[in-house]
């Protein structure tokens, strides 16, 4: 084996190396748990999507229940409610009588028939009343499993065209609507029959998760329209009866069974790569007046369970992990050049057929190798992590841009630091470099700012963000948080005016500056510097 080879081989494959890489992934794992928490605290609605149906014939004394629950993959998710039922007989006030149904799991499109006891009125009349309280105790999307919740979802049952059969309905996500559908009867009437509604978001597209209770009129027609909207925040913005306007709209499909639950997809095309959308709805009757219910939901990707999830890995927990790496790049600098040139190894090494170009570019090569390899760990953990125990994909270009950004940086250091190995010896090194760690960490944002307003006269809230953005381009740290902004930006949590600074022109010159001028200055200072220890 050559000499330089062999080195090669020594300084990748020990233990630093090694503890570094296997940290990486420990730091992965880790960022997917914090995204979990931070999930179950604030949007756990999002991890789930579905709508469940419930029809209550009181003739044979039972609560029929069809769900159709989905992760954000559009895998079968799980949740368990408490169900109590609560009817007003006529001539008894406000009391309502209470029937408790007990407790029951739901996974994917489940069907059941519950039996209820006493207590229902078999002929519908005037101020009859049925209520179905369903409290969501526990949700199970992935590995993560929660119970112990109390979501209260309350639930009229109807009763249509007077019969004993009382139908109703509940959503489940983030992103739902009623539905209304106005028809026609025998007699020349209309009546409205309800049901529900949930937009989910998977695998890059949108879906229409939705049923009816009862269908009195069979089949209704469902259409659509995407358009790009100009809200900043998600809801549904109307819903109305009657006569619908189908002009622009798609059709999608056929709804001709009550009590199931029907999952179209729909196509983004032209507006995939926007933010935010307006998904408009129509359902309607198949004949000549068009009658039926619409209404339209703002869905905002940013407030998806992967814009939420990767808004906070981008804005806080990314950085909680990212800032520390370098110190592993630090270190590496250290056992690799700075330790052995005190102890005379380098000079050792030499006196073997090693050129010192062999020398510093083998030891170079082997620590960017670690920097190149570490952050791929780090992503890949995370990005499987979040799947595994959430069930949420992460957008693999958003994950490619993250890889970058830190793999940027670790490059970026670590090439600065090998040139200071070449300069200093042993503590020196380690002194000078952690004081650089530092500034850059800390005190070159501190130094901008305080120029920005003695000197520049910065005063708007978009001028400081510009001045902290062009800071970072001074610092060999700074690319993961320029990378980070363009992913915030496309999930709404930076505006416009990142954009004037961030641009990846400036990103690539930038990191050649960073590495090619440490990389040339060590190399040349490397052929002539005195290794004795």
């Amino acid at each position: 084996m050559k000499p330089f080879i062999y080195d090669f081989k020594r300084a990748l494959f020990r233990k630093a190396t090694i503890v570094t890489l296997v940290l990486f992934i420990v730091a992965g794992l880790g960022l997917t748990y914090i995204s979990a928490q931070q999930i179950i605290t604030g949007s756990l609605s999002l991890l789930y999507n579905g709508v469940v149906l419930f029809r209550l014939d009181a003739t044979s004394q039972k609560l029929e229940v069809v769900s159709g629950v989905y992760d954000n993959e559009l895998n079968p998710a799980t949740i368990e409610l408490s169900l109590d039922l609560l009817i007003l007989a006529p001539g008894s006030g406000s009391d309502w009588k209470t029937i408790s149904l007990g407790s029951y799991q739901l996974t994917g499109k489940t069907r059941l028939d519950i039996p209820v006891s006493g207590g229902v009125m078999e002929t519908p009349g005037p101020g009859i009343g049925v209520v179905l309280k369903a409290v969501l105790t526990r949700v199970k999307v992935g590995t993560l499993d929660i119970s112990g919740l109390k979501f209260l979802h309350t639930t009229p049952l109807d009763n249509v065209n007077n019969t004993p059969v009382y139908g109703g309905c509940m959503f489940l996500g983030g992103r739902t609507s009623f539905i209304p559908v106005m028809v026609g009867n025998e007699r020349g009437g209309f009546f409205t029959i309800n049901g529900c509604m949930s937009i989910a978001s998977a695998m890059d597209r949108l879906y229409l998760i939705m049923g009816f209770p009862q269908l009195l009129v069979k089949p209704l027609q469902v259409y659509y329209n995407v358009s790009v909207a100009t809200l900043t925040s998600s809801g549904t913005t109307s819903i109305g009866t009657g006569v619908v306007n189908l002009t622009g709209m798609k059709y999608l499909g056929d709804m001709s069974e009550d009590m199931r639950i029907y999952v179209f997809p729909i196509e983004l095309r032209d507006v995939s790569r926007y933010r935010i959308l307006n998904v408009s709805w129509a359902v309607v009757a198949n004949n000549s007046e068009i009658r039926g219910g619409s209404g339209n939901v703002i869905v905002s990707i940013g407030g998806t369970a992967r814009g939420v999830i990767t808004s906070n890995i981008s804005s806080i927990g990314l950085s909680l992990f990212a800032l520390l790496f370098p110190v592993v790049m630090l270190y590496l600098g250290y056992v690799l050049i700075a330790k052995p040139k005190s102890q005379g190894a380098l000079e050792f090494i030499l006196a073997r057929p090693v050129t010192r170009v062999d020398l510093y570019m083998t030891r170079y090569i082997a620590g960017i190798l670690v920097a190149l390899t570490a952050p791929l760990l780090f992503i890949t953990a995370l990005y499987t992590g979040v799947y595994v125990v959430m069930g949420v994909l992460l957008s693999p270009q958003d994950m490619l841009l993250f890889y970058l950004g830190i793999a940027g940086s670790l490059v970026a250091f670590y090439t600065l630091c090998y040139y200071i190995a070449v300069e200093f010896k042993g503590t020196s090194y380690l002194a000078f470099t952690i004081t650089l760690y530092l500034f850059f960490l800390i005190g070159l944002q501190i130094v901008g700012m305080i120029l920005a307003f003695t000197i520049g006269h910065t005063s708007s809230i978009d001028e400081l963000i510009k001045t902290q953005y062009k800071l970072y381009y001074f610092s060999p740290l700074g690319f993961m948080n320029l990378v980070s902004a363009l992913v915030q930006y496309n999930y709404g949590v930076l505006g416009e005016t990142v954009l004037e600074v961030v641009k990846p022109e400036y990103i690539v010159v930038a990191f050649t500056a960073w590495t090619l001028i440490p990389f040339i200055a060590g190399l040349l200072r490397f052929k002539v510097k005195n290794l004795s220890s």
